[in-house]
Parts: structure tokens; sequence; C-alpha cells
């Protein structure tokens, strides 16, 4: 019986010697198969990374803002002389029924006399970074250029503009603002700040110009 036994044995061990071999085949097709897959994984990552990178280039609106770098800059760029506030929100506006709308509460709030006066029109250039989605402000104040001291003007309006919901993590634009008029004989200069809240982020002064003509 133990002859017997071990005869079957022996013959059965070719047998699980080309079993062995053939799952040793099947084992290296699988491999293989992985190694390809991870391969050609990377390649579609690659141009799935590209293509982001390239729509962010296209569309910086749509770039993720990683917040790593937090300032701004601002400079005067322009100022233009005698524009009335009436005049001034008009461009601003867009429409004439925006206008309207707001020269109504205006006039409700204020009386009609302000939209007359004769103010400047600053062109204020801004770069911010870190802020998408986020609010900024612009506050402005009018300084006499020989004390350096800061005047008040014959129509006292609010000296801020929220720069609302920036739309790139690095966005640049110019702002319009009208400043309230100031009257020869002396010289002034605008201050333009950007705050983030109570943090100063950046200031800047215009060249000094020419106080306006006095309406009487």
């Amino acid at each position: 019986m133990t002859a017997s036994t071990r005869s079957t044995d022996s013959s059965r061990a070719p047998d699980i010697a080309a079993a062995s071999a053939g799952n040793g085949r099947g084992l290296a097709r699988a491999g293989g198969l992985t190694k390809g897959a991870i391969v050609g994984g990377t390649a579609v990552a690659a141009l799935v990374a590209a293509l982001v990178g390239l729509a962010f280039d296209l569309w910086p609106t749509l770039r993720p803002d990683p917040r790593t770098q937090l300032g701004a800059d601002v400079r005067v760029r322009a100022i233009e002389r005698n524009v009335s506030l009436g005049e001034f929100m008009r461009r601003k506006l867009g429409s004439e029924g925006a206008y309207r709308r707001w020269r109504a509460r205006f006039v409700r709030e204020n009386g009609a006399a302000g939209l007359a006066f004769q103010g400047e029109m600053v062109y204020v250039w801004l770069s911010v970074r870190g802020y998408k989605g986020r609010d900024v402000t612009l506050n402005w104040s009018v300084y006499d250029a020989r004390t350096k001291a800061r005047v008040r003007a014959p129509v006292e309006t609010e000296r801020r503009q929220s720069l609302a919901s920036l739309e790139a993590p690095t966005d640049e634009f110019v702002a319009e603002q009208w400043i309230e008029p100031v009257y020869a004989p002396s010289r002034y200069f605008v201050r333009i700040e950007i705050r983030d809240g109570a943090t100063l982020l950046a200031i800047a002064d215009s060249e000094p110009f020419e106080g306006l003509r006095p309406p009487y």
C-alpha cells in the first residue's frame, strides 16, 4: 500500500509542476496588465492636470485661491476735473434706469443741489492678492498739499467704496471714484487707502492739483 501510494504521487507530480508553471505565467501576465494600467493612469492624470492648468490660465476666476500671499498695490493713474456727482454716477451705473433710481433716492435723502457740484473723478489702479471671493474697501480723503492737513469739502459723501467678491487669486483692475469739490487758491492731493477691515493693505497719494474755481 505504501508503494502504491508513492507511485500515485509520483505520477501526479508532472501535472502539478505544469499547473504551477501555468499559474506563474498567468501571474506574470496579470502583473504586466497592472503595470500597463498604472502607466496609462499616470498619462491620463498628467493630461487632466495639463488641461486644468490651461483652463485656469484661460479663465483665472476658476483658479482656487491658495491664500499664500495677502496684499495689495494701488496707484492713482489720473484725475479728471470738473465732473459733477450726477455725471459721475450716470457713467458709473451704466444704465439710465439704474441712474434714475439712484438719483431719486439721493434727492429724497440729500436734496438735488449736491448733484450739480463739480468735483474730481479719480482713476485708481489696484492689484489685490489673496482675496478671491472676499471684500476689500477703497477709502479716500483730500489733503492740503502745503500743510498736509486733511480738508473737508462743501459736499461730504461716504468716503469709502466696497470692492466686493474679487474674482481671482490676483485681481487687477481700475476703480473710479468721485472726490468732493475743493476750491482754489489751495492745491490738494488725494490719498487712497485699500483696507481689509482695520488692516491697511496699501496706500497711495495723487500728484498735487489746483483747487476748482468756486461756483460763486
